[in-house]
């Protein structure tokens, strides 16, 4: 008897067990975003990987120790320069050239960052917003479905009575049961809006979200495009994220110049597939100029993305201020 009383108790319990309820306000989001948003979090290591890749590039300047150039060298002294590039690798000027585009590949990284963690928490504050608005809209239903109960109701007895003509129940019962539908569908909907919210905030999908009482729009001001399209460019930090990778256009165009001197063996790092693909050379050739040609066009090409990007973000803005103003 007593393990059949233990044994519903295990089988009871779980399903008797309160649900949390986990309070969120509006000025909560962006800190909640940056410390448990799984996707800031992901890209929040490729950002260290790229500034431990700086460490590597340096490290990397230093002498190292290779067993089979040491071999080669023995076996044939033409070998030798394999075995100095390991002794002395900084004395290859193309090294010192892929360490400075590390340190800028790995500002791009940190601005990349940024720019994904600010598209997190507008995003899950647009989603914040968005459930508050679609709460009140399913009060608002709840309260005509109600409405519309108490109205059949009592029109179900005018009938038998004669006050009104048969067939109008049959009316108000279809009314009434679209509004339990349309209540069943906002219900669901509401579901997966705060499962969703929930999950960028770092709430445990059993848990209940609270979303706090947002403050009245007709207190705020209306927001003019002119006075803040100027301050979105200059702190973007997708327009910023391009700066440092033009900034190392230079120094790849000296790979190029310097090949005659030895080639970078350095990895480029976490953004190595930028500029990976351009024909580099082992010394001085008729090909010199078309891999020049083909840094510069590369350039202009990046600096065609950076100008499209800031067209795409004034777009945006335009559209945004449209919007709040008109809420």
């Amino acid at each position: 008897m007593k393990s059949i009383f233990i044994l519903l108790f295990l089988i009871v319990t779980p399903l008797v067990q309160a649900q949390n309820i986990v309070p969120v306000s509006i000025d909560q989001v962006a800190k909640k975003i940056k410390a448990q948003d799984l996707v800031v979090l992901q890209n929040a290591e490729k950002v260290y990987q790229s500034k431990e890749a700086i460490q590597v590039a340096r490290m990397n300047l230093l002498p190292r120790l290779n067993f089979w150039s040491i071999v080669a060298t023995v076996v044939d002294y033409k070998n030798a320069v394999s075995l100095i590039e390991d002794l002395v690798p900084f004395l290859v000027p193309n090294n010192w050239f892929r360490l400075k585009q590390q340190r800028l590949f790995a500002e791009a990284e940190e601005e990349g960052m940024r720019a994904l963690e600010a598209n997190e928490v507008l995003t899950a504050k647009g989603l914040y917003y968005q459930i508050t608005l679609d709460e009140e809209l399913f009060r608002i239903i709840k309260e005509q479905t109600s409405t519309s109960k108490e109205i059949l109701a009592f029109t179900k007895v005018q009938e038998k009575f004669g006050e009104v003509p048969y067939g109008t129940s049959s009316l108000i019962e279809l009314r009434y049961l679209g509004l339990l539908e349309d209540q069943r569908s906002m219900e669901n909907l509401l579901h997966e809006e705060k499962k969703k919210f929930g999950y960028m905030v770092g709430v445990d999908p059993k848990d209940e979200i609270a979303l706090q009482t947002l403050p009245p729009l007709t207190d705020l001001q209306p927001i003019s495009y002119d006075a803040v399209v100027k301050k979105v460019i200059d702190r973007s930090p997708e327009i910023k994220q391009f700066d440092f990778i033009l900034a190392a256009v230079p120094y790849v165009r000296r790979e190029v110049y310097f090949s005659f001197l030895g080639i970078s063996t350095l990895s480029r790092g976490v953004m190595g597939g930028i500029f990976d693909q351009y024909p580099v050379q082992s010394g001085l050739g008729f090909g010199l100029g078309a891999s020049v040609r083909i840094v510069r066009s590369q350039s202009r090409q990046l600096e065609l993305n950076q100008q499209a990007a800031t067209e795409v973000l004034k777009r945006q803005l335009s559209l945004v201020v449209k919007n709040r103003n008109s809420d």
